[in-house]
């Protein structure tokens, strides 16, 4: 993870923190201590918006960043499980029907979806003397995604929860939408539909 990516994260994260303390901990706030000076407010609702503004802010920059570097890595790392877990199942269906395969290589679940689930094969037989050649013949399957359903399911679980790429770049936004649902409800003062529909 990158250091502009780490930085807008663990901002996001905090601040989430800091609304849920506010909201939980039933925090209200009338002055507070800045350089030695005690800074009263007249309006302690003006605290409570500034911390909404700076959620708001640090979730559309980790957005950003996460645009350039988190959905690259994501998707490197659910494809190299999808065509691990389903590869064994491609093959048992392709040479099910066609045990003479020569295109071994292509049991890949990301050869199958770029195909829309058609497997293009092809058997090589033996030399023919009369015909002064080999002959070349070439087979499509369709292969459904419910054929797969066991090695997909399995590389959404290992990638969840056998890597920390998920957690590292989700989490956030998981804590960023329960933080909304639970500190944005009427029930608390702080919330910030309380704030801008006073």
């Amino acid at each position: 993870m990158e250091e502009g990516l780490l930085r807008q994260r663990r901002n996001l994260m905090i601040t989430c923190a800091i609304l849920w303390i506010m909201k939980s901990g039933e925090v209200e706030f009338s002055k507070i201590s800045f350089a030695g000076f005690d800074v009263t407010f007249k309006d302690p609702n003006a605290l409570t918006l500034s911390m909404w503004i700076t959620f708001a802010y640090f979730l559309c920059r980790y957005y950003q960043y996460f645009l350039n570097e988190g959905i690259s890595k994501l998707e490197h790392i659910f494809r190299d499980s999808f065509n691990q877990k389903c590869e064994s199942r491609i093959r048992q269906l392709v040479e099910e029907r066609y045990p003479q395969n020569t295109e071994k290589h292509l049991y890949n679940y990301g050869f199958l979806k770029n195909n829309h689930w058609i497997y293009k094969g092809g058997i090589q037989h033996p030399y023919d003397p009369s015909l002064s050649e080999s002959k070349f013949e070439q087979f499509e399957i369709a292969i459904s995604r419910w054929k797969l359903w066991k090695g997909i399911l399995s590389a959404i679980m290992d990638s969840i929860f056998r890597n920390s790429v998920v957690t590292d770049y989700l989490l956030p936004f998981i804590l960023a939408d329960f933080i909304l649902y639970y500190c944005g409800k009427n029930d608390w003062n702080g919330s910030f539909l309380h704030l801008i529909m006073p």
